[in-house]
């Protein structure tokens, strides 16, 4: 039997690469949201993406109601922040 941590690392996993399949196709310069995962899954999944480079040349960031968090934490980026990289098609 699996104990809690095993499933949720295996969770994350199967989510991370299962969204990075999903957004392969997607062309530089556009921008793709995830919904409907929970603040722990998300932190998890992106964290997971970013060290384990699973996706190369691609950005995986977390949308931030508000600036401060995107100053303090690199895995949070502002939504003006977002449409910038995006108009530059980095």
């Amino acid at each position: 039997m699996l104990d809690t941590l095993q499933t949720d690392t295996l969770q994350i996993e199967l989510l991370a690469h299962e969204i990075v399949a999903y957004l392969q196709h997607t062309d530089a310069g556009h921008c793709a949201r995830v919904d409907f995962l929970d603040r722990a899954e998300v932190l998890s999944v992106c964290q997971y993406i970013m060290r384990g480079r699973v996706m190369d040349g691609v950005l995986f960031r977390i949308l931030a109601s508000h600036n401060e968090q995107a100053k303090t934490d690199t895995l949070f980026i502002t939504t003006d922040k977002a449409i910038e990289i995006r108009n530059r098609k980095q």
